[in-house]
């Protein structure tokens, strides 16, 4: 049965810092990204969390923006721990610099605009990072590649950004996987699909009880 992962605000802050920390490890500054902006939002979250009554804060941060900087606060975490996995020759920096660009919420995007490249980037490397945290090791991010049970899978992902895109977008991954070059018959491609905008998704927060 699938389990929910759970991370206090204080685990995701130190999620942010060390993410902050290997990304200058490897040469790529974070100030002044979108990276620093979330350390700094979850410092105010953690800090009015100790001065005010918890009635005033859930008021102030019950908010979408405060989703985001929450899960891709813990999202850089896992990227940060499982990318850092595969070696200085594997490694996908200029990837990893794109992700830092971008606004904080994804409704901030203009379709059709660079400003969707980098949350696009992000969910390929965030879902490399669930297949490495679950020990399958990574071979290649063009979208993905790993190595599973002794065989090769290449994976296209496509953040689906419009329903009238969703066809496109498809049949451009299904493009992309016959150009890859699957070494062996027993080779397998996979397409990956985001549809948190298609779906509606953003914005809405579920509330629930502890």
């Amino acid at each position: 049965m699938t389990r929910f992962s759970l991370r206090n605000f204080d685990q995701i802050l130190e999620d942010i810092r060390a993410a902050r920390a290997w990304y200058a490890s490897i040469g790529i500054p974070t100030t002044g990204t979108r990276l620093e902006l979330i350390e700094e939002k979850i410092l105010d979250l953690t800090s009015e969390l100790k001065s005010l009554s918890p009635e005033v804060v859930v008021e102030r941060w019950s908010n979408t923006d405060t989703y985001y900087v929450l899960s891709d606060g813990a999202a850089f975490g896992r990227i940060a721990r499982e990318i850092g996995k595969v070696g200085p020759n594997l490694l996908p920096k200029k990837t990893l610099r794109s992700l830092l660009e971008g606004p904080l919420s994804p409704r901030d995007e203009v379709p059709g605009d660079a400003s969707v490249n980098a949350r696009n980037l992000f969910t390929e490397l965030e879902l490399a990072a669930y297949f490495s945290e679950r020990g399958i090791p990574l071979t290649g991010f063009d979208d993905l590649k790993f190595r599973f049970e002794e065989i090769d899978y290449s994976v296209q992902c496509k953040r689906l950004l419009s329903p009238s895109n969703v066809g496109e977008n498809i049949n451009k991954a299904y493009e992309q996987l016959k150009q890859r070059n699957l070494v062996a018959d027993e080779s397998r491609g996979f397409i990956a699909l985001a549809i948190e905008k298609v779906m509606g998704l953003e914005g809405k927060i579920l509330h629930v009880g502890e």
